[in-house]
């Protein structure tokens, strides 16, 4: 017999996991994404944009955290 979810909020999330060279700790590490262009450091914790102009380049971001979260929303 199925389950039933009981006022259970469904999350999606679009991860993306992608391998780089973080900007901050120079390591070859995975990077992992939230929300589109922007990817955290599993080794160092240090949030990256993607850049991409003929490679694929993490560049240090100028961007809070928090600000992320208003990403991709209409205002």
């Amino acid at each position: 017999m199925p389950r039933k979810k009981k006022n259970k909020k469904e999350l999606n999330f679009d991860v993306d996991v992608v391998k780089g060279i973080c900007p901050y700790c120079e390591q070859y590490t995975a990077l992992i994404s939230l929300v589109k262009v922007y990817y955290r450091c599993t080794t160092c914790g240090e949030d990256t944009e993607q850049y991409i102009n003929g490679s694929i380049r993490y560049l240090p971001l100028d961007v809070k955290p928090h600000d992320l979260k208003s990403y991709g929303k209409e205002k």
